[in-house]
């Protein structure tokens, strides 16, 4: 019997140390805790810090709060959409880039592909979004607006035009992103594409307050495709719709 109890003793210290052993891992796990709840919070008070900054157009202070709080919370598309927008606006900035140099147009690339890089990012995040393929088409349009180069220019449209479509794919019933898709589609001389973007613009919102306008776009576009009686048809409508001081 002596000997018995002599042999459960080992067993006894092992347990007594056991809940010892476990107090660095429970302070470890509260550590991550806290952090993992008040990361988002952190991350959402640097974001609203960016307001005034990006409002004035400082925009390296205003990507500084950005890019700290995606790093916070990776998992927010909010923030990387803001981040790309920033870089986007900083890449157009006139300030900036009043110049020709080669650093001037090497830098700006630099930004615009860094807006890409995070506008794309905040895509893969919440892929059903369709804000975020307007955006990514927002800023090709911006670089075929900016680039003398045909062939760049050409594919530069071609992506516009399918986020364009992806967004549209999404928002089937957004009016306001078909009438962008059709000014797009207008600048590109696409017109038959352009009309069927008005179309459906005058579809979706027919009493809407600047529908006639639509409607005078159409009647334009048509007039330019030798459609008479559909260019007349629209006319007609804007001149009914119009308010009285157009």
């Amino acid at each position: 019997m002596a000997q018995g109890m002599a042999q459960d003793r080992p067993r006894t210290n092992a347990t007594a140390w056991g809940p010892v052993a476990l107090i660095p891992l429970l302070v470890l796990s509260g550590i991550l805790a806290v952090q993992y709840n008040l990361a988002p919070i952190q991350a959402n008070i640097i974001y609203r810090q960016a307001d005034p900054y990006d409002r004035e157009g400082a925009w390296d202070v205003a990507l500084a709060h950005y890019e700290r709080a995606s790093e916070l919370a990776p998992h927010a598309d909010v923030y990387y959409l803001e981040l790309g927008r920033a870089y986007s606006q900083k890449a157009s900035s006139t300030d900036d880039f009043a110049g020709d140099t080669f650093y001037d147009r090497a830098q700006q690339e630099r930004l615009l592909q860094l807006a890409e890089q995070s506008l794309i990012q905040a895509r893969d995040i919440n892929p059903l979004k369709h804000e975020h393929s307007v955006n990514l088409a927002g800023l090709y349009r911006q670089r075929y607006d900016l680039a003398s180069d045909p062939a760049q220019k050409e594919q530069w449209g071609r992506q516009a035009s399918a986020n364009y479509e992806i967004a549209i794919t999404l928002a089937p019933h957004d009016a306001a992103l078909w009438n962008t898709q059709g000014d797009f589609y207008s600048q590109l001389g696409q017109l038959e594409k352009a009309a069927e973007a008005y179309e459906r613009v005058v579809e979706l919102e027919p009493e809407a307050e600047n529908a006639w306008n639509s409607h005078l776009i159409l009647a334009a576009l048509y007039s330019q495709l030798e459609r008479p009686d559909e260019a007349l048809s629209h006319a007609q409508t804007a001149w009914q719709l119009a308010p009285e001081e157009e």
